[in-house]
């Protein structure tokens, strides 16, 4: 599947997703819209393209969950709403669901080292995927406490 329909996929979903998330916040449905639409895409986008060839998936995931944090967090504020509801979108795709996937048919068909193999590879990325977003979190409310004072 080309990169272009990726992001068309990704828009779509962001749709429906931040349709359901975020309806109940007081902002207008067209503003979050727009800004899930951008958090997803540039979330996709960025994990197709991968800026480094070299660098492996969990690093990726793990930078990606940082931009996608740090966007989320600065739509909510300029939004006012949640924050929570923007970095769902945008992390969605980074999930290894593959992953989880494929090691769960590895272990059914008894190749048991390739599905622990892809088992812990799952666990590392969405582990990554969480410090990405717990340091995004961690980093506006520094910046935000060091601008009030």
């Amino acid at each position: 599947m080309g990169r272009l329909h990726c992001c068309f996929f990704a828009s779509i979903i962001a749709v429906f997703i931040s349709d359901k998330i975020i309806a109940h916040s007081r902002t207008v449905f067209t503003g979050n819209f727009v800004a899930s639409m951008f958090v997803g895409i540039i979330s996709v986008v960025s994990f197709q393209i991968k800026l480094v060839d070299n660098l492996d998936n969990i690093i990726v995931g793990a930078a990606l969950a940082l931009v996608v944090g740090i966007l989320s967090e600065i739509f909510a504020i300029v939004k006012k709403a949640p924050a929570t509801g923007f970095i769902v979108i945008g992390v969605i795709p980074l999930v290894p669901g593959f992953r989880v996937y494929r090691s769960m048919l590895y272990f059914v068909r008894g190749a048991l080292d390739k599905g622990l193999t892809e088992g812990v590879r799952a666990c590392f990325m969405a582990i990554a995927i969480a410090v990405g977003i717990i340091l995004a979190t961690s980093i506006t409310r520094i910046v935000r406490q060091h601008i009030k004072h």
